[in-house]
């Protein structure tokens, strides 16, 4: 090597830098917005506020869910540019990784899109006016209670898996 930078390898490290720059904003955007709003929307609901308050708060919340979606797509494109513009994608810790996020956050967040996007959004006015059916309130509560609980345990284990591979590189 001569020790001259090359114009080539300095666009790659640019471009490295910059993809890495939204791969990792997308992963704070997918994680925390959703799961602040849930913490307040629950301890609102514990707090017995007013149903008007309340249906804002859930408005806010779903809004958030959006924003989350948005940001796992993000972090998913971003991801597969990385791993395939920069040939990683053969690594065994990084496939490692994808192994996670295909078999657990991916069919999660595949599932939260629909129920809180497609269900959740359309019947919480009525939930929280009383007006439910059981059904509708049974869904409301599978989404609010296990399906969270469920992802509050998944999300949080899976991630550190993922970001202790990401950062030792190896399996």
């Amino acid at each position: 090597m001569d020790g001259v930078v090359r114009p080539q390898a300095v666009r790659l490290m640019i471009e490295y830098s910059l993809v890495k720059l939204i791969h990792l904003g997308a992963l704070i955007f997918w994680l925390g917005p959703a799961l602040g709003s849930w913490i307040v929307l629950k301890v609102c609901q514990h707090d017995g506020i007013a149903k008007e308050a309340l249906a804002r708060l859930h408005r806010a919340f779903i809004t958030t869910v959006v924003i989350e979606h948005v940001a796992f797509a993000a972090l998913l494109v971003s991801g597969a540019y990385l791993a395939f513009n920069f040939n990683m994608q053969t690594l065994p810790w990084l496939q490692f990784k994808l192994a996670i996020v295909g078999i657990v956050l991916i069919p999660l967040e595949v599932i939260d899109v629909w129920l809180a996007n497609f269900k959740i959004a359309k019947i919480a006015p009525k939930v929280i006016a009383g007006t439910a059916s059981s059904k509708e309130q049974a869904l409301y509560d599978f989404y609010h209670g296990t399906f969270t609980k469920l992802a509050l345990v998944l999300v949080p284990v899976s991630v550190l898996a993922i970001m202790w591979l990401a950062v030792s590189n190896t399996v």
